[in-house]
């Protein structure tokens, strides 16, 4: 348990702090770009290019438009950051939020699996700008 906790301090903690509150970030890459919560919104499943965010990472997953489309089993996932369902399976409203505060260890790897993921399987667009990424351009 001490490994799993080091390695999700080490995936989920940067090198600055970033607010008073013990909340870690680190400085988003000058090449990458900040994608407002609006524009990942209009990226849902019945727009021609899908989006869907992984802890604050973009990801055109229009390729797998059987997936996500208006039709498809995922389609919830489209035009948002659901971080928060990829380790509970709670695909409501409530659970397909941003905020994974409270989780367990394991559920935060296994979020953190599903981002590596779509890194390997789909094209990475760029950062959401809210709970993950601030006006600053930095992760929490």
């Amino acid at each position: 348990m001490k490994f799993l906790f080091v390695l999700l301090t080490t995936v989920t903690a940067g090198d600055d702090t970033c607010r008073g509150d013990g909340d870690q970030c680190h400085s988003l890459p000058a090449n990458q770009t900040l994608i407002s919560p609006e524009r990942l919104q209009a990226h849902g499943s019945h727009a021609k290019k899908i989006w869907l965010a992984i802890r604050g990472d973009v990801f055109d997953v229009t390729e797998g438009i059987r997936f996500y489309g208006p039709e498809g089993s995922y389609r919830f996932f489209a035009g948002r950051d659901g971080s928060r369902a990829f380790a509970t399976g709670e695909f409501s409203d409530k659970g397909l939020r941003e905020d994974c505060n409270g989780l367990e260890p394991e559920q935060l790897w296994a979020i953190e699996q599903w981002r590596q993921r779509y890194h390997i399987d789909y094209k990475f667009v760029g950062h959401l700008r809210g709970f993950w990424y601030g006006e600053e351009e930095s992760q929490r």
